[in-house]
């Protein structure tokens, strides 16, 4: 993860949304719009997509310590 996560649309993958002002935090996505289909961002998607990340730098984190 740096500075600017892209975070996927869940429904469609696309990495480029629509927001009402430039976003300063993650939380600022929720209610965001896929370009691509339309979806809305939810709070949960941002969550979720957070969890996956954490978990996969854990995850790298123990294998290299092996």
């Amino acid at each position: 993860m740096g500075q600017n996560p892209k975070i996927p649309c869940p429904q469609c993958g696309c990495q480029t949304f629509k927001v009402s002002a430039k976003p300063n935090r993650l939380d600022d996505l929720d209610g965001a719009v896929c370009e691509r289909c339309n979806r809305r961002l939810s709070k949960h998607d941002i969550d979720s997509w957070l969890k996956r990340q954490v978990q996969d730098v854990v995850s790298k984190a123990f294998k290299n310590l092996r």
